[in-house]
């Protein structure tokens, strides 16, 4: 009898502890396909998000400036900071602080390609054939340009991507080089 007792005593510990071994493994494999799920989840959206980067045309070509959404979301409310040019005082030419403008674009889909209408504006007054049109592309020597573009996917989450142009004054170095940024997610 005393046998038996003792028995199921082994029993039940080994019991015991094959169900605490088993608990701590589930435990293990839960929180590694929790990690997984969470990876899958981040690397879908990054896969369906839109990317948007901006495209300067070799010379001779009939646009200055267009954007591309090189992702496989569609991009919405796409817009571009003001770049602001130079700031004239009264002696010079008058005109105060120059600077270009973008038209913003409302949505952008997956592969496609829009073109940036661009606006010169001194003093807040849009001017028309002014020589600092189109001042900042790469084809045309120039100071370094920083170019910030802001846009949206089809789950309301905001990015940004800023667009240097490097200085070049040597017309022997043309075009121009274009750094991009990376793109920042700018959700709170």
């Amino acid at each position: 009898m005393l046998i038996a007792i003792w028995v199921q005593t082994i029993v039940l510990a080994l019991t015991a502890y094959l169900i605490w071994r088993y608990t701590k493994a589930t435990e293990k494999y839960t929180s590694e396909t929790a990690a997984l799920r969470a990876e899958t989840v981040r690397q879908t959206k990054l896969s369906v998000r839109p990317i948007v980067l901006p495209e300067f045309p070799v010379a001779g070509a009939g646009s200055n400036f267009r954007l591309r959404n090189c992702g496989e979301g569609c991009a919405l409310n796409i817009q571009i900071l003001p770049v602001g040019t130079i700031h004239f005082n009264a002696g010079e030419l008058g005109m105060g602080h120059i600077e270009s403008r973008f038209e913003p674009i409302d949505y952008l889909p997956a592969g496609e390609t829009v073109e940036v209408n661009t606006s010169t504006w001194a003093n807040d007054q849009k001017l028309q054939n002014s020589p600092f049109d189109h001042w900042f592309l790469p084809r045309l020597t120039g100071e370094e340009t920083t170019i910030e573009i802001t846009f949206g996917d089809v789950e309301g989450r905001r990015y940004k991507l800023q667009a240097i142009i490097l200085a070049e004054q040597n017309i022997g170095n043309l075009p121009r080089k274009v750094r991009l940024g990376r793109i920042e997610d700018i959700n709170p």
